[in-house]
């Protein structure tokens, strides 16, 4: 195997990670590709500076997310230099409502629930739930990734955590009321049981709990 099919096998276990680590700065899947390509080129052509103070994997993801912050910065700069000075583009910032919680429901199973959910919380937040509890990576390689503090990673997804347990009971809120239904047959035949007990005395009762079906 030469060097170049050696690295491509190498990189190609940590392409995963990198794709949703730049995707959480970007929130744009075509573009994240794009960055785990171009994370994987600058790895090989900067090879020789890999000095192996931090795991392999940890290098790769700080080229990905300057690669990914960089062009999130270019793109905002883009879009607020001429982007909403357009008529086009204001009458975009002022239709592209969200959609409600029942359209959510109906549109999308709860992964697709849950990667908005995501894609919703801010930035810092965003990047550190992704890299610990999608990724499962320690706190001191998020720490090193982002060039943060181990306690300020700590604090950034105890608020991510929040968020997102918020933004989840505000979504399926309105549908909880499906959950765990109680067929109506059997509902029925419970209600005639509890009333035969009540109208038998109480010494009847004990017997309700072992037929339930």
């Amino acid at each position: 195997m030469g060097e170049t099919e050696a690295y491509e096998v190498l990189v190609e276990r940590y392409n995963p990670r990198l794709y949703r680590i730049a995707r959480a700065i970007v929130l744009d899947g075509s573009e994240a590709k794009d960055i785990v390509q171009h994370t994987n080129a600058q790895a090989y052509e900067h090879l020789s500076q890999f000095a192996g103070r931090a795991k392999f994997s940890t290098w790769l993801a700080k080229i990905a997310i300057h690669e990914a912050s960089s062009r999130r910065r270019r793109r905002n700069r883009l879009v607020r230099l001429g982007h909403l000075d357009s008529p086009k583009g204001r009458a975009r910032a002022l239709t592209a409502l969200p959609p409600t919680p029942e359209e959510q429901i109906s549109q999308a199973e709860l992964g697709q629930v849950l990667e908005s959910a995501i894609d919703g919380l801010p930035e810092r937040q965003r990047i550190v739930q992704i890299m610990r509890d999608i990724e499962g990576m320690t706190t001191a390689e998020t720490a090193e990734c982002l060039g943060t503090s181990p306690r300020n990673v700590k604090v950034l997804l105890h608020r991510a955590r929040a968020s997102l347990r918020k933004k989840l009971y505000e979504i399926l809120g309105s549908s909880a009321s499906d959950l765990f239904r109680f067929p109506a047959p059997r509902c029925n035949r419970v209600v005639s049981r509890v009333s035969r007990s009540i109208v038998n005395g109480p010494a009847r009762r004990p017997a309700l709990v072992r037929t339930l079906p």
